[in-house]
């Protein structure tokens, strides 16, 4: 909750705080959220599910209200599925994280997305006209189950 939604909050707001002090009227928020925003499953996730689902309703909310302001500030939500990254081997205080992605990673069946996949998808969403915002990336592996 404290970094998933506080911590979101917060840095938004000091980004648009920045923004306005800049007199920047065309810059782009871009929210990392989860492909969990969107569905819950099973019994195991669904307070991070909620986290996310709360990033959701947060980024939807800060469109409506630059929108309002008349700012041409764009706001994107990125939700990958499975990312291979070192936070399940650190949350399993795993002592080489790095070695430990790919053993643990295999496990799930499937070839996960990486951290490019995702800085890819940010780099689209930053690089579109000032007319076209990109509302929300929703993605996952291929092979990922639903």
């Amino acid at each position: 909750l404290e970094v998933n939604v506080l911590g979101l909050c917060v840095m938004t707001r000091e980004f648009i705080k920045q923004l306005r002090e800049r007199n920047v009227d065309d810059g782009h928020v871009v929210h990392i959220s989860s492909i969990s925003a969107h569905r819950v499953v099973g019994s195991f996730n669904h307070f991070y599910a909620a986290t996310k689902f709360a990033v959701g309703a947060l980024t939807e909310g800060l469109r409506k209200e630059l929108r309002d302001l008349k700012s041409n500030i764009k706001v994107t939500a990125i939700s990958p599925g499975l990312v291979a990254t070192e936070f399940l081997p650190r949350a399993k205080n795993i002592e080489n994280p790095k070695e430990a992605i790919e053993e643990m990673y295999s496990k799930f069946g499937f070839e996960a997305l990486t951290a490019e996949d995702i800085a890819n998808s940010v780099i689209y969403t930053l690089s579109t006209p000032a007319r076209m915002q990109v509302h929300d990336i929703l993605m996952r592996p291929t092979q990922q189950p639903l």
